[in-house]
């Protein structure tokens, strides 16, 4: 039988997946090979180590890394039942975060333009 933990770790990582890939193949390009160069890990280690996400969307977008913490947590919140997703967004979200969210934000469809997309 199936218990959260094999639900929500693959569904957490489509979640982050289609985040990535909605703002550009490049975003995601960047944020898998970083994950991997600076702690060895690869985007469904992160459901664990959410604090490596943090760190590279900080890292590569800077303050504009909020938009994609915002939406992951818009397609996860409702799943906070499950201790471990809570862990997760309670991690990739802290205080300060979700009071900078409270401040509205309009997301295009396509919101690349609102990430700060660096040119290597």
């Amino acid at each position: 039988m199936l218990d959260h933990y094999d639900t929500m770790k693959p569904l957490t990582t489509i979640v982050i997946e289609k985040t990535l890939l909605d703002i550009g193949v490049s975003v995601y390009d960047k944020l898998v090979d970083r994950l991997y160069e600076k702690y060895h890990c690869y985007i469904h280690d992160c459901y664990e180590k959410p604090e490596y996400l943090m760190d590279v969307l900080k890292e590569l977008y800077g303050t504009s890394h909020k938009v994609i913490i915002y939406s992951i947590e818009n397609e996860l919140k409702e799943f906070t039942h499950d201790k471990k997703t809570a862990h997760f967004l309670q991690i990739l979200v802290p205080e300060k975060l979700k009071m900078d969210i409270l401040t509205p934000v309009i997301l295009t469809p396509n919101f690349s333009n609102q990430i700060d997309i660096k040119n290597d």
